[in-house]
């Protein structure tokens, strides 16, 4: 009986010095995580299901221009999205919690006021049952790449715009050249470096006796 007891004690001992052993190694594994999320350039965020800020990184509160976690953690982030883009926030997490991934490039209202460009891309995640449990987003500040794109397209758009004027100029100018020489009281024509008439106006046509389509 005491070998018994003394085989089940040692089993339960054994077995507790295991499963201390797991909790030890899954907190180095979390302390590892939280320290790659801490330092990750781009931010990381986790919501609940209905928006609502659980965690965000370092890199994620300087982007929304929170001084600390406390302003922002248990409030929707939907209060920093700029009111044109929250629809489309709204309609990304209820795919997420369809199941799905997806992305989204939008503009935010800083809570200092600053105006940003985003991208994040998100999935969701689920507890041990498999039950959505809350979304995970990666988001980076492609504000620098977005006003460099602006910049790019309104150059484009300017150039279109002298090119247009600079046609619009040019035909404008022939036009009135050719009033000019169909006009005339002189005659005048053009040859080619052949030697062929390219064109002729009214008045050669009548000194020459004829018609323009004879000629040309």
């Amino acid at each position: 009986t005491d070998r018994e007891f003394i085989s089940l004690l040692a089993r339960w001992v054994g077995s507790s010095l295991e499963r201390d052993l797991t909790q030890q190694q899954l907190a180095a594994s979390e302390r590892q995580l939280q320290t790659i999320i801490e330092t990750e350039p781009e931010c990381v965020k986790v919501l609940a299901p209905d928006g609502t800020l659980i965690q965000m990184n370092r890199a994620g509160l300087a982007m929304i221009e929170a001084d600390s976690p406390e302003q922002v953690i248990g409030k929707n982030i939907l209060n920093v999205v700029a009111p044109a883009y929250r629809d489309a926030f709204r309609n990304l997490n209820a795919q997420i919690k369809a199941g799905k991934s997806g992305s989204l490039i939008f503009e935010i209202i800083g809570l200092k006021g600053g105006h940003r460009w985003l991208e994040t891309h998100a999935v969701p995640m689920r507890d041990n049952d498999g039950t959505i449990s809350g979304v995970l987003g990666l988001t980076r500040d492609i504000t620098e790449k977005r006003r460099a794109e602006t910049e790019l397209e309104q150059h484009r758009r300017h150039l279109e715009e002298l090119v247009q004027q600079r046609t619009t100029a040019l035909l404008e100018t022939e036009a009135r050249a050719s009033h000019i020489i169909q006009s005339s009281a002189d005659g005048l024509y053009g040859i080619d470096a052949e030697g062929l008439i390219t064109f002729i106006n009214p008045a050669a046509c009548a000194m020459l006796g004829y018609r323009a389509e004879e000629v040309i």
